[in-house]
């Protein structure tokens, strides 16, 4: 079995206007992919209701848009809740030992972050399967698996 790890943490590029988190995974090889964004409330959202849109990709075929929200499942409201016990990584310091993957599941999160009430700044962990993260973003894939629906909220 190839043990490999490749954590980043990094400010990382803005995320688009109407999403204030997302998290992702991709097989390199099989040329797929699949991200969830938690979208800022907008015109169509109540109040303290939360929007998750999904965006699947496969290499032949059009991206699928699908849709989840509070109001219908609950796994949205604790798919929320993850975000405040992520798995950190360690530092990695001049002659730590590293591995680099060349294939494989990817997994990235990104948010905006901050210490208090500062203003947040844009923040990415990525990683390979087997590690806290690739646990964490499939933990939290599932608990959204019975909530998505073809039709927007």
């Amino acid at each position: 079995m190839i043990v490999a790890l490749l954590l980043q943490a990094a400010a990382g590029q803005h995320l688009p206007h109407d999403v204030w988190a997302s998290l992702s995974i991709s097989a390199s090889l099989a040329h797929t992919s699949e991200t969830v964004e938690f979208l800022r409330g907008g015109t169509g959202a109540a109040a303290g209701d939360v929007i998750l849109r999904r965006t699947s990709r496969r290499l032949e075929d059009a991206p699928r848009v699908t849709w989840a929200t509070s109001r219908t499942c609950a796994g949205v409201r604790e798919a929320v809740a993850r975000w405040d016990a992520l798995p950190m990584p360690s530092v990695v310091r001049p002659g730590d030992p590293e591995s680099l993957v060349m294939d494989g599941e990817g997994y990235t999160i990104r948010f905006y972050s901050r210490y208090g009430a500062e203003f947040g700044t844009p923040m990415e962990l990525s990683s390979n399967r087997g590690t806290p993260l690739s646990q964490w973003v499939s933990g939290t894939l599932l608990l959204l698996k019975p909530c998505w629906t073809d039709n927007r909220p």
